[in-house]
């Protein structure tokens, strides 16, 4: 067994893995809500990404774009369901309802696009870089750095910018928060909508089986 191999291939499934957690990590870490459907919209965005480039014919890019604007609505009318059940705290109840949504998307996206696995088309996977014993793929470069990238930004955002400030004092007390005029309704549907988008980058963008 070749153990630099398996670091490469760890870290690469690790930035993968992280890039499905972003939206998760930011709504339950910034503002403190539970989405127990995220594993469901991850699936629903590699869906609507493959029906983008196979049955619409759209690039790769516009694909993902279009997967992010699809979550993004859906994240939108999910969040304006549950707002009474977030704006009280509600924590047990939120947990049931997007428990309950998630099996809701499961069964409509096999209604919609079937039960078979899918392969996203494309060329980065079969690029392979051989240093020596090790090799790697252009795509595994892509989901490393997207993933640094995007952390860094949501970082950036929420420490240093006045938005960030808001969705912090909401998440602390959005009580206190809306007494200082902040909208907290407005706050949480834009984490969750956020959430919802962000999974849609989260895909599996590593292509083959990787080797020892």
């Amino acid at each position: 067994m070749n153990i630099a191999q398996q670091i490469i291939n760890g870290i690469v499934l690790g930035s993968g893995y992280a890039c499905i957690a972003l939206g998760w990590t930011i709504l339950l870490g910034v503002a403190r809500l539970v989405n127990f459907a995220h594993g469901q919209l991850y699936m629903l965005g590699a869906f609507v990404t493959w029906y983008a480039i196979t049955k619409l014919g759209l690039p790769y890019p516009l694909a993902i774009l279009a997967a992010i604007i699809v979550l993004g609505v859906i994240g939108l009318l999910m969040q304006s369901a549950m707002m009474r059940l977030v704006m009280t705290q509600n924590l047990t109840s939120l947990m049931i309802v997007t428990l309950g949504l998630g099996y809701v998307l499961q069964g409509g996206s096999a209604l919609i696009f079937g039960g078979n696995p899918q392969t996203l088309p494309g060329t980065l996977a079969r690029a392979k870089i051989d240093i020596g014993p090790l090799w790697f793929t252009w795509q595994d470069v892509l989901v490393l750095v997207v993933t640094l990238l995007l952390y860094g930004a949501i970082w950036l955002f929420t420490q240093r910018t006045r938005f960030g400030s808001v969705i912090r004092a909401v998440a602390e007390d959005p009580k206190l928060a809306e007494l200082f005029g902040i909208n907290a309704k407005f706050v949480y549907l834009g984490v969750f909508v956020f959430e919802c988008s962000a999974v849609a980058l989260g895909r599996r963008w590593w292509g083959p089986a990787r080797r020892s």
